[in-house]
């Protein structure tokens, strides 16, 4: 299946002409005057590709937030439930000042240096907030169980599927995005844990 350059309708392969519009795949050409027949196929097909563009881009924005809300959401209650709601605060702030910059920091980092960003940064932001807020759920109840290690592991292939899911990326940047976080995020929990106890 290819789709006409002129009108963005789909033309079956075996056609070389648009079936809409009348234009010539082989020689860049109209065939074929637009009748007022065809130019309302023609109206008809923009109308039905602004409605898709429309709500192709409601989702894009909706998606991160409904997982935000969701992972963040649960895993909030369960820190309020296990521990007490103050110290679900507490992770939500530490997550906010701490987590999220440090990753958007990274991303940003490794798309400058070999990803490259196709999207705008404040959807990045939206997207890696998902990412985060999921993989810690994920992280936090696989924590619990008796082989913690596991649990760790599976969280990375989460964390991995997340970005290359949200942010498009293949599985070669994925997972070099994911091990310079990782990697970033244990240098300066480190840092600010070694501060806090009075190592330095």
């Amino acid at each position: 299946m290819a789709h006409c350059p002129r009108c963005h309708s789909t033309i079956p392969s075996d056609e070389t002409t648009c079936r809409i519009c009348g234009f010539d795949m082989v020689t860049g050409e109209m065939t074929t005057p637009v009748t007022a027949e065809r130019a309302r196929r023609l109206d008809r097909s923009r109308q039905r590709n602004a409605e898709w563009s429309r709500r192709r881009m409601r989702w894009t924005y909706r998606k991160p937030l409904l997982m935000i809300l969701i992972a963040g959401g649960i895993l909030l209650t369960i820190i309020g439930v296990m521990h007490d709601p103050v110290a679900a605060v507490v992770t939500a702030i530490f997550y906010l000042i701490v987590e999220l910059p440090i990753g958007l920091l990274v991303f940003w980092s490794c798309s400058t240096l070999w990803i490259g960003m196709d999207a705008p940064l404040h959807l990045t932001a939206l997207r890696l907030t998902a990412v985060y807020a999921v993989a810690n759920l994920v992280g936090f109840v696989l924590g619990l169980t008796p082989i913690p290690f596991l649990g760790g592991l599976f969280m990375l292939f989460v964390y991995v599927g997340l970005l290359m899911d949200l942010l498009d990326l293949d599985v070669r940047d994925a997972v070099g995005l994911a091990i310079a976080t990782f990697l970033v995020k244990f240098a300066i929990i480190s840092v600010i844990y070694a501060a806090v106890m009075g190592l330095f």
